[in-house]
């Protein structure tokens, strides 16, 4: 049984496209090269052997040269401005593909934490990382550093707040 490998929901349906398109692509060149070894021999054996290669390597060099960097490619784009809110360009989600695509063994990148910066610097961050850019990934999570401290530091504050409030209201009911 055949397996597609995906990595967010994103990436499901162009797996899918891509595993269909695939097999009428195996099937049109087994088709075209049989016929073609079919009016040079009439010997069953070598029709099926060069059909079979043929088609195969067709395949291979199809998948792996043209439609699957494509596919990484639409898959990468739709996960960034759908999920991640970056506004990426085609040959920015070129280049972080990788990022999103997956490993057999299921490992990617979501990077979930770029919705925590600035819509402005997504883009840079999302770069920094497809790059491996060390000094600027370490900016970038310094700044979400210090939005996470906000961020806490302002519920801290509204915590003391309710707080204050809740004793203010139990003084006022039972002070006389």
């Amino acid at each position: 049984m055949a397996r597609i490998y995906f990595t967010s929901a994103f990436d499901l349906p162009v797996r899918l496209i891509q595993w269909i398109l695939n097999l009428i692509l195996f099937w049109g060149c087994f088709s075209l090269v049989g016929g073609l070894v079919e009016q040079i021999s009439d010997s069953l054996l070598l029709y099926w052997i060069v059909a079979l290669v043929s088609a195969f390597g067709l395949l291979i060099g199809f998948n792996y040269c043209l439609l699957g960097p494509f596919c990484a490619t639409v898959s990468a784009l739709a996960y960034a401005r759908i999920s991640l809110h970056a506004p990426l360009n085609w040959w920015e989600a070129r280049q972080a593909s990788h990022l999103f695509a997956g490993d057999v063994k299921g490992h990617w990148q979501p990077l979930r934490e770029t919705k925590e910066l600035p819509r402005a610097e997504r883009v840079g961050y999302i770069n920094a990382v497809a790059r491996n850019k060390h000094d600027e990934v370490t900016h970038y999570h310094k700044l979400i550093a210090q939005k996470r401290a906000a961020s806490q530091a302002a519920q801290d504050d509204l915590e003391m707040q309710r707080h204050l409030d809740s004793v203010r209201d139990f003084n006022k009911r039972y002070s006389t």
